[in-house]
């Protein structure tokens, strides 16, 4: 666990991020607690630092509401006393901020609703509307004193626990002036998730909400450049729900055509000609660039791989990058940025068919990697797993491998469960393959949710008595000694190792990963005859199309049990 929460107030648990404050000494006997502990619901480091400062705004109006709720009078007082002496401007900055964002989330919720299905007219009409409430708000002198803001400065005072006789006639100002700044930010953010876009100069309150001040000058839809397409291509991914670790496979897509393009480029003036250089110039880059050459550009790298130092990317990788470039450009037309997809009908290169798929491993190669010293005896389980030696350590490079022999479950399945996944229903002990409410674990499919009964030979090797082990220590994951990727994936290392492993055991051969256990599980389904729609359930497959399949309940846990430990029945593990 990194804790970084005496520099900061934030906490990485298991690659997921939490806000961690100290109760101060004069409200813990009101709390019952020393610490407040918080899920900031993300994995996202950069999107956790900017949802930390928020929160930690929540929390210190928490405090100062408790503290004024303990300075209140009690009934048998004779004099009023006010619910605090002094209220500050940080004060202030802090209730607006706290409400603005709240406003926000609600707008965005809204807008997004609407843009599904609103036609040209409908927009055209959200638009001018925007435009006469941002009329309303330009003249400061008269916002502050009208109704309407008077009415959100009151809501938001009693939300804070601010007395408002306790301001002046400055902080009055002040404070509806604040309110002004916000609803401003406000109808700016609706405007850009309608298209339109505003040069606007930056706001003390809300530089690091990115919240600015109007200067009254729009982008035309023909300036919108790709810097600006990029970055709400990226939000709007976001808010759909795509993961940090999915949006990070179109960080080199990003990259490359801002490097080729310039990121000013108006997104209007891009051609079909320009998606094509964008895909030849790709096909010159060296793979993996930033790591071997990490002080040159993309384009510098491209020169290097022409003197012919190294290996250029793959057809099969470049194509992709090339859906994912297409897949901006649709977003933007989408977003009516865009009247055509410039890169629509650029014709993909050529795969050379030489490679072999993903294949399942066989009887020996079994035999062979799990009579490897990591199995039987090895020196230990870091860099010596492959030196014989009397040590048995039982940790994730032990048992990750065994599980997927033995349930068919996909290898980030498996590094990403939690210890209260292993369940016992009804005596049968099983593995509950799920996501959590925090979203740190993430699912391929809506198939892939699913309970699988733990095979006998796994009990019988001991992997209970492992999960007990980790509950006993409190862990939340189950290997909790797995590391995260620069992706914060648990499976990048262990999927890197495990073909390291393969090749230090000389059982590599073409298609044979990790992903080929999987492959195995299906083979061993048709070599026992196990039903097509049980295996499915077991490997988190979709059976069919058919209507009828998503009716009732499913197979009974005591039918997939019989039916999983058929699975490598023969197989001789040393335990």
């Amino acid at each position: 666990m990194e804790d970084l929460s005496k520099r900061s107030h934030l906490l990485n648990r298991n690659g997921h991020y939490y806000l961690r404050v100290r109760v101060p000494v004069d409200l813990v006997d009101r709390l019952k607690k020393t610490e407040i502990k918080r899920s900031l619901k993300t994995k996202d480091s950069k999107e956790a630092k900017a949802r930390l400062q928020l929160e930690l705004l929540k929390v210190e109006e928490e405090f100062q509401k408790l503290r004024r709720q303990l300075l209140k009078p009690t009934p048998s007082a004779s004099v009023s006393t006010p619910l605090t002496n002094h209220i500050s401007n940080t004060d202030l900055e802090r209730a607006v901020l706290i409400w603005h964002r709240k406003e926000s989330a609600k707008s965005a919720l809204e807008d997004d609703q609407l843009r599904i299905s609103i036609s040209p007219t409908e927009k055209d009409a959200v638009l001018d509307n925007l435009k006469d409430d941002l009329a309303a708000l330009s003249n400061a002198d008269e916002v502050i004193n009208a109704s309407s803001i008077q009415a959100t400065a009151n809501k938001i005072l009693d939300e804070s626990a601010i007395d408002k006789q306790t301001l002046n006639r400055e902080q009055a100002q002040y404070f509806y002036n604040l309110i002004r700044q916000a609803r401003l930010e406000q109808i700016f953010e609706s405007f850009e998730r309608f298209g339109e876009f505003f040069q606007r100069k930056p706001s003390s309150l809300f530089t690091n909400t990115q919240a600015l001040a109007w200067t009254g000058e729009s982008i035309p839809s023909n300036d919108v450049t790709l810097e600006i397409l990029l970055q709400r291509f990226r939000s709007a991914k976001r808010s759909d729900g795509l993961t940090e670790k999915s949006l990070a496979g179109y960080k080199l897509t990003f990259d490359f055509v801002v490097e080729l393009f310039g990121k000013q480029k108006p997104i209007k003036s891009l051609t079909p000609a320009d998606c094509r250089e964008f895909r030849d110039k790709l096909a010159q880059l060296p793979s993996n660039a930033k790591k071997k050459y990490p002080h040159l550009t993309l384009m510098q790298a491209i020169e290097t791989c022409a003197k012919g130092s190294t290996e250029a990317l793959s057809a099969t990788s470049v194509n992709g990058h090339m859906k994912n470039l297409s897949a901006i450009f649709n977003f933007a037309v989408r977003e009516q940025l865009l009247d055509t997809n410039p890169a629509n009908h650029i014709p993909q290169l050529k795969v050379k068919r030489n490679k072999k798929g993903r294949i399942p491993f066989n009887h020996d190669e079994l035999h062979k990697l799990f009579s490897t010293p990591i199995y039987t005896g090895c020196k230990d389980d870091e860099h010596s797993y492959n030196v014989p030696g009397e040590n048995k350590p039982r940790r994730h490079r032990f048992w990750v491998p065994l599980i997927a022999l033995y349930t068919g479950m996909r290898l980030n399945e498996i590094c990403q469960l939690f210890t209260d996944d292993i369940e016992c229903i009804n005596g049968i002990h099983a593995i509950h393959v799920r996501v959590d409410e925090d979203e740190t674990k993430t699912l391929k499919t809506d198939h892939s949710e699913r309970i699988i009964p733990i095979h006998k030979n796994l009990i019988e090797i001991g992997f209970l008595e492992y999960v007990n082990k980790i509950k006993a220590q409190n862990k939340t994951q189950l290997f909790p000694d797995l590391s995260s990727s620069a992706r914060d994936s648990l499976s990048d290392n262990f999927s890197k190792w495990f073909n390291r492993f393969l090749i230090a055991s000389n059982l590599k051969r073409a298609g044979l990963c990790f992903h080929s256990f999987r492959h195995t599980f299906r083979d061993e389904c048709r070599a026992h005859n196990i039903n097509k729609e049980i295996a499915a359930t077991l490997g988190g497959w979709k059976h069919s199309e058919d209507v009828m399949d998503n009716y009732g309940m499913g197979y009974e846990l005591k039918v997939l049990q019989d039916a999983i430990n058929k699975i490598h029945s023969d197989l001789q593990l040393i335990g």
